[in-house]
């Protein structure tokens, strides 16, 4: 989709900008450009738990296109649980949504002032009040945001108690909590960030070079 989408939790400051090529050639997409990123922005003496680390939620080029197992999304950050890279990946649609609305990559940097939730609607980003949900566990929030947004088919990653409580390996929670990143403490990094929740909805189509050869690659894969 050619874009990141970048969000200062601290300020509330939108901005997109698109990938460079040299980027999507050489580090391809996920935790190859999350990384490219978080190396690049996050100096060495950042702890994980510092408004300076970035928090990072990754697409790769095939999300979204219908090949098989590529609606994964992964979280990359400075972990809290080893002081080093961090990435996690999670399964559902989340992925594949954010791809509807446009973008490859989000980029949160900073801490909000109090618990916060993006809200993603195509061209249309928002920081809102998440206190309401804060004291609700991972499924109960889902449920919530998706009925106070007014549209079911609403993606949603969000954490729970462990995440706001600042545990180093917890998880980032999607899909009313049967679908997890539980690697290296990014439930915690959006804990400290007071992110409760990302949730995201597109209308956009991912468009593909040549769909009938993809599909035989598909099918080639499957096979295999």
């Amino acid at each position: 989709m050619e874009k990141i989408l970048r969000i200062d939790l601290a300020t509330g400051k939108v901005k997109k900008e698109p990938i460079p090529e040299t980027w999507k050639r050489k580090y391809i997409g996920t935790y190859g450009i999350g990384g490219k990123i978080l190396y690049d922005e996050v100096p060495p003496w950042v702890d994980a738990f510092d408004p300076l680390n970035k928090l990072i939620f990754a697409t790769g080029p095939v999300t979204a296109t219908g090949v098989q197992t590529s609606g994964r999304f992964t979280v990359i950050f400075k972990s809290p649980l080893t002081g080093y890279f961090g990435d996690t990946s999670c399964g559902g649609f989340w992925g594949s949504e954010l791809k509807f609305a446009g973008y490859d990559i989000i980029v949160l940097n900073g801490r909000a002032h109090k618990p916060t939730m993006v809200s993603i609607k195509d061209d249309e980003v928002k920081l809102l009040d998440a206190a309401s949900y804060w004291d609700m566990n991972v499924r109960e929030s889902d449920r919530a945001i998706k009925s106070d947004l007014g549209d079911k088919k609403t993606q949603v990653t969000n954490i729970g108690a462990a995440g706001k409580n600042l545990v180093r390996y917890a998880a980032v929670g999607h899909d009313e909590a049967g679908r997890f990143g539980g690697r290296g403490g990014g439930g915690a990094v959006m804990g400290h960030k007071n992110l409760h929740s990302i949730a995201v909805r597109g209308s956009n189509k991912v468009d593909v070079h040549d769909p009938p050869a993809l599909r035989e690659l598909t099918k080639h894969v499957i096979k295999d």
